[in-house]
């Protein structure tokens, strides 16, 4: 049986801006490159927008708090609280919290394709 060897609080975590939202990295350096995926939790603030952008990464976005609109190339999709959705690498996208008043939370998993099924 493994142990569990180490806690993160979330709020121990640092945040940085990256695409415009705050968003907290959860693997730790130490693991980080020897990790087959990247994840981090990212905040928009009210009425606020990342920055559009792609990257090699696949993506999925999972809604945890709040509701935003989630721009993919042309299509715009609504990503709201327990919500995912994939991002393909290349593809560029963008996320805009829908209300002004709360902040958008959201679990953004990535990873390089290995060639294989997304979703199966």
């Amino acid at each position: 049986m493994s142990e569990v060897t180490s806690v993160y609080p979330y709020q121990a975590v640092k945040a940085s801006n990256e695409y415009g939202a705050l968003c907290r990295r959860l693997i730790p350096k130490p693991w980080a490159s020897a990790a087959p995926f990247g994840a981090m939790w990212c905040e928009l603030g009210p009425g606020a927008s990342s920055t559009a952008h792609s990257h090699e990464d696949d993506e999925i976005f999972i809604g945890w708090r709040g509701s935003a609109w989630l721009r993919v190339g042309h299509q715009e999709v609504p990503l709201r609280e327990g919500d995912m959705v994939h991002v393909a690498a290349g593809e560029e996208h963008e996320l805009r919290n829908m209300s002004g008043e709360q902040p958008f939370v959201c679990l953004s998993c990535y990873w390089v394709d290995a060639g294989g099924e997304v979703w199966s």
